[in-house]
């Protein structure tokens, strides 16, 4: 991590440069080193809305409902600009602050504005299960939208390593 961050460091200016040494420093839990580098980004930048992404992406990393709700804040003064991506993080951070019938809201606004977008069909199978509703029909539609999404992959890893549980402990289960 130290080396990417070096590398980084020499790309002034760049937003994802900037984004992505923001999101390597709150996975090091340096969430002030991360709010400081964007904030020193936005005066040499005139761009407010990177500025209001790159606050709001990594308040979502930071966790913790004052972050959230910071978050939600910053995608609902940026949905106004109705893409898919803005009302999309808008979605992500009602759902972590429990908001789940205004997260339901907003993934429909996504479909207008981005219609199958795979990380939308995500947020509702998301939303879905935490209502305890079958979310076949979802994972199909994700499926045929976005077959490699990382959703199936971790899903085969997991399955992968139950069934080597399973095998292990085999002969241990009595019928």
């Amino acid at each position: 991590m130290d080396e990417a961050l070096s590398l980084l460091e020499k790309h002034e200016g760049s937003f994802e440069a900037v984004l992505l040494t923001a999101r390597i420093l709150v996975d090091q839990n340096k969430i002030d080193a991360a709010h400081k580098l964007i904030r020193d980004y936005a005066r040499t930048s005139d761009d407010d809305v990177a500025y209001l992404l790159a606050s709001a992406i990594v308040a979502m990393r930071a966790n913790g409902d004052d972050h959230v709700r910071s978050a939600y804040y910053i995608f609902e003064d940026l949905s106004q600009h109705k893409t898919g991506n803005m009302l999309l993080g808008q979605a992500l951070t009602e759902i972590q602050l429990g908001r789940i019938d205004e997260a339901k809201e907003t993934l429909s606004k996504v479909d207008e504005v981005a219609p199958q977008d795979p990380n939308a069909l995500m947020a509702k199978i998301v939303v879905g299960l935490s209502e305890g509703d079958d979310v076949t029909e979802l994972k199909d539609e994700l499926k045929k939208v976005d077959a490699k999404h990382p959703i199936f992959e971790e899903l085969a890893e997991k399955n992968a390593l139950f069934d080597k549980v399973v095998l292990k402990y085999a002969d241990k289960i009595v019928a």
